[in-house]
């Protein structure tokens, strides 16, 4: 839970990470001691299954360090991933804003065309009215006795 904590932290990554992880992260094959004051465990191992658990050790760190380097490689791949999707996604949000315009644009100069054509009508249909009543009013009052 520990080294979880350390490698997860954004201080402690790359090999200044790795490093103190390394430090405190215990070996059995470095630890232990064959001959006179030995250790006292529960189990003895043979002075020959010293070379096979330092190679073990050797191995693991090495499978330590390759899952580290294909962590990180995975994360920049995360990261390159999510910046090309939210480029593509900008771009694809301004594309559709042009084209929103556009329209927009379209239909207002369409709304305004069929504004001008309504007042040019009714503006025709005053007219007309006008010269109807103008007439009318003249046809009465030329025919009126005086």
């Amino acid at each position: 839970m520990a080294d979880e904590t350390l490698t997860e932290s954004p201080f402690l990554g790359g090999e200044l990470g790795s490093r103190i992880i390394d430090l405190y992260r215990p070996s059995l094959a470095s630890k232990e001691r064959i001959g006179f004051f030995s250790k006292e465990v529960a189990s003895q191992t043979d002075q020959s299954d010293i070379l096979d658990i330092k190679n073990v050790t050797v191995s693991f760190q090495s499978l330590l360090k390759d899952f580290s380097d294909a962590k990180r490689d995975l994360n920049f791949a995360k990261h390159a991933l999510q910046a090309d999707y939210e480029a593509r996604m900008n771009e694809r949000a301004s594309e559709l804003y042009c084209r929103l315009n556009e329209r927009l644009e379209d239909v207002e100069k369409r709304h305004a065309e069929r504004i001008q054509m309504v007042r040019n009508s009714y503006r025709t249909q005053l007219a007309n009215c006008c010269s109807r009543i103008a007439a009318e009013f003249k046809a009465y009052y030329d025919d009126a006795p005086p």
